[in-house]
């Protein structure tokens, strides 16, 4: 039937209870278990990998430039 909701996908208990208590979906979690099962392992990481910060992007030597003023021999 087209009106139905997707199955939920297959997850252990513990997994299912660690993600409800944390508002985890798990239709976004990836699962590593036999058969692709999400196991407690996987909710887990979908939590460190939400809570991580995003890493500040990469400079490169045209972004410096000019940001550091150079000094003379004289101003030492």
């Amino acid at each position: 039937m087209s009106g139905d909701a997707p199955a939920p996908p297959d997850a252990t208990v513990l997994a299912r209870a660690l993600a409800d208590a944390h508002d985890v979906d798990l239709r976004t979690v990836a699962g590593r278990g036999p058969g692709g099962r999400i196991e407690e392992a996987d909710v887990v990481a979908a939590l460190v990998a939400i809570a991580a910060p995003e890493p500040p992007p990469l400079l490169d030597a045209d972004d410096l430039r000019g940001a550091v003023p150079l000094l003379d021999e004289g101003d030492l």
